[in-house]
């Protein structure tokens, strides 16, 4: 299913099968909403391909990508610390799959699988630590810089380098939507397309 599940220990394949059997592979197209910022959580997606932005969403609606969930990553970790919604909207970029698996079912799964819970928060230590960084580069940086880390960071996820690009989402992701950011990030985006 992914990498890090496989690191649950006694009895291994015990734990893997009973969170793997409440699970359905499911196709993720672009722009598919998986969590809503304030609205209860009905699934979790344990991410096999493709890219979803995790966006923090201000009341005035503009958001900005505070970070990314890619292959073998997991969206719902709200549910992991017993919360029931989302304090951030998780949004797909690149279209790919995940294993769907129900709120409840996760709930029920961290209750009767206690070692699936620590890989899950060793990941929700790493999207924090993700969230710091592009906090960090977003003040610091400059647009390029901002787009750079952006660029390499989505070619670890999908394990490619083709990266659907809009200016609406160059926004979101750097935080910026002026037209001096689209002029000087176009020439850069352009530069790293083979």
């Amino acid at each position: 299913m992914f990498q890090w599940l496989a690191t649950i220990e006694c009895p291994r394949s015990l734990e893997y099968n009973r969170v793997f059997a409440a699970t359905k592979l499911i196709e993720l197209q672009t722009h598919d909403i998986l969590n809503e910022m304030g609205e209860v959580i009905t699934h979790c997606y344990f991410m096999n391909s493709g890219h979803a932005s995790v966006l923090n969403v201000m009341t005035d609606g503009k958001s900005v990508e505070i970070g990314l969930s890619g292959k073998e990553d997991f969206v719902g970790l709200p549910l992991v610390v017993g919360l029931s919604t989302s304090p951030t909207r998780v949004v797909t970029h690149n279209a790919g799959a995940a294993f769907r698996i129900t709120a409840a079912k996760m709930r029920e799964s961290l209750e009767t699988c206690p070692q699936l819970e620590r890989p899950l928060n060793r990941y929700s230590q790493a999207l924090a630590l993700q969230a710091t960084h592009v906090a960090a580069c977003n003040r610091l940086h400059e647009v390029e810089e901002r787009l750079a880390r952006w660029w390499l960071m989505c070619q670890d996820q999908i394990g490619g380098d083709c990266i659907p690009l809009t200016q609406e989402f160059l926004a979101h992701i750097l935080g910026d939507a002026t037209r001096e950011c689209y002029g000087r990030c176009w020439p850069f985006a352009k530069s790293r397309i083979n």
